[in-house]
């Protein structure tokens, strides 16, 4: 069994199909692994400008959701995911960064995470960029 999603949006249609498999005994690898209950499996399909680009993600998961809950919870965490690196870019530049010795790289990323919390938490209209060039 599996559930399955279409979204519409940006010029686009994204149709993903969430599998959960619970039967893990048979993978010899995750034995050694006690925490895990199943593997979740998404297939994505997305068509814009008559091109179709399809994917397919796996996941471990410690517990054993319905289809339905990993399409919501795998949705809801790409959406965290993509604010927080758009945020990120637009707001810090990050990908412009030219740093990339040591831990530098991951260094400044705590930072602009740091900041970019901090600016969220202060009060005003402003967008996260406004508020950024105002405090500097």
């Amino acid at each position: 069994m599996f559930d399955k999603t279409v979204d519409f949006g940006s010029g686009q249609i994204e149709i993903r199909s969430a599998y959960v498999v619970e039967n893990i005994k048979l993978i010899d690898q995750l034995a050694e692994w006690q925490t895990v209950k199943s593997i979740i499996v998404i297939e994505s399909k997305r068509e814009k400008n008559d091109s179709l680009q399809e994917n397919t993600r796996f996941y471990l998961c410690s517990f054993v959701p319905t289809q339905k809950q990993v399409n919501q919870y795998v949705r809801a965490h790409w959406g965290i995911e993509g604010t927080l690196h758009w945020h990120l870019d637009v707001s810090f530049g990050e990908d412009k960064s030219k740093t990339k010795k040591g831990n530098a790289p991951e260094n400044l990323n705590i930072i602009r995470k740091t900041a970019l919390q901090a600016l969220k938490q202060t009060e005003g209209k402003q967008s996260i960029k406004n508020k950024r060039k105002m405090t500097g």
